[in-house]
């Protein structure tokens, strides 16, 4: 009976104490209180609202994705882990109307710079961003027709679908209108 007493003595201390009592507003000063919680954008990096003019020295796509990353929590995530694709992303030069972007959300931002034919790909777990290529540019089957990117591949190890294969790895983007070759006079070699 007297252990007992002596640890309901200890809890009653334990709780009663200032650095276990939860309060349910921080007086900031005479007429302002703030609830001690996270606030939503703390919680969700992403959702954290921004503007910024990018400087002359950001010429590519993944450059400014990288540029707003940088104090966001959150980094690119490594090229081989990503979709073997998002290299073509991250090198197209940064569209005049992408200079100043905002004021808009992290995750709004990541998607405006990478454009309709990408997905976002979210990591939380470890804090990475990726793309990945949406399945209608991927196979081109709905709209777009297959280009190579390099022209470096063998001509003599061509197959009927009119693209060469040998050991070099090329990449390939689908343009998602039927007559882009005939409108725009563009060899099935030729590189963009």
């Amino acid at each position: 009976m007297k252990s007992r007493c002596i640890i309901n003595s200890i809890l009653l201390i334990v709780l009663a104490s200032p650095s276990f009592v939860i309060a349910e507003n921080v007086d900031l000063g005479r007429y302002s209180t703030v609830k001690p919680v996270a606030t939503p954008q703390q919680i969700d990096l992403l959702s954290v609202v921004f503007s910024m003019p990018f400087n002359k020295q950001i010429n590519t796509v993944g450059e400014a994705i990288e540029f707003i990353l940088l104090r966001s929590g959150y980094r690119l995530a490594p090229r081989e882990a990503s979709d073997p694709n998002v290299g073509v992303l991250l090198e197209q030069p940064l569209p005049f109307i992408h200079r100043k972007i905002g004021p808009i959300t992290i995750e709004n931002a990541l998607k405006a710079l990478a454009g309709n034919a990408w997905n976002l790909v979210v990591d939380p777990v470890n804090r990475y961003i990726s793309f990945d290529l949406k399945d209608m540019y991927r196979t081109g089957e709905s709209l777009g027709k297959k280009i190579p990117l390099d022209s470096s591949t063998n001509n003599d190890d061509s197959s009927n679908d009119g693209f060469a294969r040998s050991d070099v790895h090329y990449s390939e983007i689908y343009v998602p209108v039927d007559d882009f070759i005939m409108s725009h006079n563009v060899s099935k070699r030729e590189k963009f």
